[in-house]
């Protein structure tokens, strides 16, 4: 709760900054089969995913966002998210850049983002880890989270989902955006996709 004369200051807001964290993740992937053989539970599948070097800077990305256009448009062949856990942290280029491929792809479709920053700030190395293993959680639990730290009129023409809702989830797209020119895009979802 933003106290008077605060400013928002975390994903999908004013691009003045996020809140870095630390952490690490391990997820488990392997085939369904061999889960399966060693009676383990499967809490999700990766449906699809996409990588894209842009190579336009070691310090900043491509303001044009195409590589990333890429990484989603190949991610999606396997089908329309339930919703997206969006990388937005809080910086104007890397907002800005979730934006427009969102406004591509989801907008006239109906789409909820969420982004995880405000709540567990930007882990750097283990901030992906952290977007699939919510979106994991999510899909178990069946709600998708709410972005916290958020100003949802910054860009109104995005689902940006600021309360919990609780709601059937399928699947959960992820992307990912990082200095150097790394463009990620993952599709998981709660049943396999063929």
């Amino acid at each position: 709760i933003l106290q008077t004369g605060e400013t928002f200051m975390g994903p999908f807001s004013t691009g003045e900054g996020f809140a870095m964290s630390e952490g690490a993740g391990v997820l488990v992937l392997e085939s369904e089969q061999g889960a399966v053989k060693r009676k383990k539970e499967i809490i999700g599948y990766l449906a699809e995913s996409s990588m894209f070097q842009s190579a336009y800077s070691s310090y900043i990305a491509d303001p044009g966002g195409r590589a990333m256009v890429k990484a989603v448009e190949r991610t999606i062949k396997k089908g329309m998210p339930t919703y997206i856990n969006s990388q937005a942290l809080g910086s104007q280029a890397n907002d800005d850049i979730e934006a427009m491929v969102y406004g591509e792809f989801f907008v006239d479709k109906g789409v909820p983002i969420t982004s995880i920053k405000g709540n567990v700030g930007h882990a750097m190395g283990a901030s992906g880890m952290f977007q699939v293993m919510a979106g994991l959680i999510s899909i178990q639990e069946q709600f998708i989270p709410p972005t916290i730290r958020v100003d949802v009129g910054k860009y109104e023409q995005l689902l940006v989902v600021d309360e919990v809702i609780h709601s059937p989830v399928e699947q959960v797209l992820v992307t990912s955006q990082g200095y150097g020119g790394n463009n990620n895009a993952a599709l998981f979802s709660k049943e396999r996709m063929t």
